[in-house]
């Protein structure tokens, strides 16, 4: 648990339970925010035989020493919108009322629980609007509370995640599991099984037939879920590890795609003349031209970026095109914020999500025709900028050579053994 803090506009200085929480200490059962003059407070009536602030209930600690309750904020990047957990609020009512001199209203608190309660590791969120009407109803003082970006979510959104693009920034649900949203929890599913070592089947294709069906079953199931709730972190991993048990009858037979980027940051630049040959070897040649060229570099969140495509245009996917554009959503959250709006991205991901077998940049097209004389996807070194002339002037062409429009074709690998570390 790193120990991060956030700063409120008037100086304030918020922090988690779990903020004071040692190495060998395990984590407690709930999870929410206080404030340095609360925690301050708790930390001096703690004594030896003090179980920890980290084992401190909720509704114990807010009554004793809470005069602000801080309830969470978790940004929704694809949506643009901010959620709040049902459950945080559910457990600030009773407590908020108590402080006020208050009784709750059991039956109309009854039903609210019915409404917004977790059931079965689904945690519900809900809009400030929808906050709002809450707080009104059980007319409860607005003044005491504060909506607050959760320091954790945060730190973990712009450092960790930023690490090879992997899905890595964690949300904590009010009883302190890792959790993620639907979104998440199909491109997670995606890169988890995005690579799998068929070679290990005594059926290849049968093999990778059989897995690439249930990666798309469990990714529909996610697609169809409602977009707002988060569930377990843990059960979506089980669900992979299943996948991975049933097929290849052991847990370890899937590559993982963060194996590939290990000890990579994300804008970091990584050679694709030694990836291709070893990606090549788990059965996916039809790279963009990108990926064909041979001695360039690139930055690991655009060849992780690439790479999720290319299995986009080369796997079942082709055939789910609302799967497709569900997942190219997470793209977003792969590429440095000033790309977002970069035409080059943006032509790429609606390339994804069409059923083509064309590469990007389609070979003739206006797009590849820019490319060739402008600086890509915001990139400011020699990466792309004129790629296609240094991939012709690179490569001397026989007239029975095999090409690809111009672009080499790198040979088959004749088997891949010696491809880690992939990037040197």
């Amino acid at each position: 648990m790193p120990h991060v803090e956030g700063e409120l506009s008037n100086g304030t200085v918020i922090k988690s339970n779990l903020h004071e929480l040692n190495i060998e200490e395990k984590g407690g059962n709930q999870y929410f925010l206080v404030d340095s003059n609360e925690m301050e407070a708790a930390l001096k009536e703690q004594n030896k035989n003090s179980p920890g602030i980290h084992l401190i209930k909720f509704e114990d600690f807010a009554e004793k020493y809470k005069n602000t309750f801080y309830i969470r904020v978790i940004r929704k990047e694809n949506t643009e919108s901010e959620r709040i957990f049902a459950e945080e609020v559910l457990n600030m009512i009773p407590v908020a009322l108590k402080k006020q001199g208050a009784k709750v209203d059991k039956a109309a608190f009854q039903r609210l629980r019915c409404k917004w309660g977790t059931v079965d590791g689904i945690f519900k969120t809900m809009s400030e609007e929808e906050l709002n009407k809450i707080l009104e109803k059980f007319d409860i003082d607005k003044s005491k509370i504060t909506l607050v970006p959760d320091p954790i979510y945060e730190y973990d959104f712009l450092v960790l995640h930023r690490r090879s693009g992997i899905i890595s920034f964690k949300t904590r649900s009010p009883n302190n599991i890792i959790v993620m949203d639907p979104l998440q929890a199909a491109f997670y599913t995606l890169q988890h099984l995005l690579l799998q070592d068929v070679n290990r089947c005594e059926n290849k294709n049968q093999c990778k037939e059989k897995t690439e069906k249930a990666i798309i079953e469990l990714m529909e199931e996610y697609m169809n879920m409602d977009p707002n709730i988060f569930i377990s972190m843990i059960g979506v991993s089980d669900k992979v590890d299943d996948i991975c048990s049933k097929i290849f009858l052991c847990k370890e037979c899937a590559i993982w795609i963060e194996r590939f980027f290990e000890d990579k940051e994300y804008s970091d630049l990584t050679s694709t003349k030694a990836a291709f040959p070893c990606l090549q070897g788990f059965h996916y040649t039809k790279f963009p031209n990108f990926l064909s060229y041979g001695n360039k570099e690139s930055p690991v969140w655009m060849a992780t970026m690439f790479i999720a495509g290319t299995y986009f245009q080369t796997s079942y996917l082709r055939q789910h095109t609302n799967l497709r554009n569900f997942l190219s959503l997470q793209f977003n959250l792969i590429v440095p914020p000033e790309v977002l709006s970069n035409e080059f991205y943006l032509d790429f991901k609606k390339h994804v999500s069409t059923d083509t077998e064309e590469p990007w940049p389609t070979p003739g097209s206006e797009i590849e025709k820019r490319m060739k004389r402008t600086e890509v996807l915001g990139i400011t070194f020699e990466v792309l900028s004129t790629w296609i002339e240094d991939a012709e002037k690179q490569w001397q062409l026989s007239e029975d050579s095999l090409e690809l429009d111009g672009f080499p074709e790198l040979p088959e690998p004749k088997d891949n053994k010696n491809c880690s570390p992939f990037f040197e």
